[in-house]
């Protein structure tokens, strides 16, 4: 199934509204065999977000917290679509931000991790997998766009292997890899 998103022209930009279109998608689409992807609805899943997932010191230094993603959320609710990531019996494994880019150029774009006690199971490679899924069925005519630590070897090898290219663009000092 395609959906388009639906866009107006605020001072020459598209202004995309992502969390209508992602909405709107069949819900099959957020799973696969190993993991599926849900809106945050409740404060249980604020709450493991925030507090219970668990981060290495290493990976602090590499992704927004949840808070921050789910406070951006809540100042740009049309363009942020924070999610947790379960596993195939149900249990949180982790957290995802589906959200539109937000440095130059039209695109989309994911921040996540997995909680460090999940870790090592292939949920990240999956949740992946479902981000692509769902990102180009909302809009199949806007690259995807993914920033990574310069240091961050394991991020760029996954993006890679997703098919992701990087072709020397950075924002800030983070590189950016994108797939068409």
């Amino acid at each position: 199934m395609r959906i388009s998103l639906k866009s107006i022209t605020l001072g020459g930009e598209i202004a995309l509204n992502l969390v209508n279109a992602l909405d709107a998608l069949a819900p099959r689409l957020f799973e696969n065999e190993l993991v599926s992807i849900h809106k945050v609805a409740s404060e249980d899943d604020i709450g493991y977000a925030v507090c219970e997932c668990s981060l290495s010191a290493e990976q602090k230094n590499m992704v927004n917290p949840a808070g921050f993603s789910i406070a951006r959320a809540w100042l740009n609710p049309q363009n942020n679509y924070p999610c947790i990531i379960k596993n195939s019996f149900g249990e949180r494994v982790g957290f995802i931000m589906l959200c539109k880019w937000l440095a130059d150029g039209e695109a989309l774009s994911w921040s996540y991790y997995i909680d460090t006690r999940c870790q090592g199971r292939g949920y990240g490679s999956a949740a992946a997998k479902v981000a692509i899924c769902v990102l180009k069925a909302a809009c199949p005519s806007l690259p995807i766009k993914l920033s990574t630590e310069v240091g961050n070897v394991r991020a760029q090898s996954l993006y890679t292997r997703l098919g992701f290219r990087f072709e020397g663009e950075y924002d800030g000092d983070d590189m950016v890899f994108i797939l068409d």
